[in-house]
């Protein structure tokens, strides 16, 4: 079996991954937020298993966002390990002291992956109605002191 591989995002992945969390985030928001600082593309046999980067807010301060496809299968807990040398890599490559995520409120298994690579929970931190369907996102954050 060949074996996963990271690349530098491209475009046209946005168009090549089918999110497994539904359809909220459309290919151009991906395409955007890449645009916005560095960004990676996990594949497999040309298949893509998900994509990911962080956006640099403002000095010191970068949002997380990954899109995994149902693909990833038993890859996770590879892709955990190369999400967080990516992060632990941009968060010295760019200065950045903070780092948040968010997941699904009702997505368990995200939450769990924001663990897995880091995250903790932040104190109160739901926001409420945070997409435009209403639902509601639980906030994360990755602290360097």
């Amino acid at each position: 079996m060949t074996s996963p591989t990271i690349r530098t995002f491209h475009a046209h992945d946005a168009a090549n991954i089918c999110n497994r969390d539904g359809d909220q985030v459309t290919a151009s928001l991906i395409i955007d937020q890449a645009t916005k600082g560095p960004a990676f593309t996990a594949e497999i046999d040309g298949v893509i298993l998900g994509c990911g980067g962080v956006v640099v807010l403002w000095p010191g301060m970068g949002a997380c966002w990954m899109r995994l496809a149902d693909e990833i299968g038993t890859h996770g807990l590879w892709l955990c390990r190369v999400t967080m040398e990516f992060l632990d890599r941009v968060t010295r490559d760019l200065n950045l002291h903070r780092l948040e995520a968010m997941a699904l409120h009702e997505s368990i298994r995200n939450q769990k992956w924001l663990e897995l690579c880091g995250f903790m929970k932040e104190e109160n931190g739901i926001a409420r109605a945070y997409l435009p369907d209403q639902r509601s996102m639980v906030r994360y954050e990755r602290v360097r002191v």
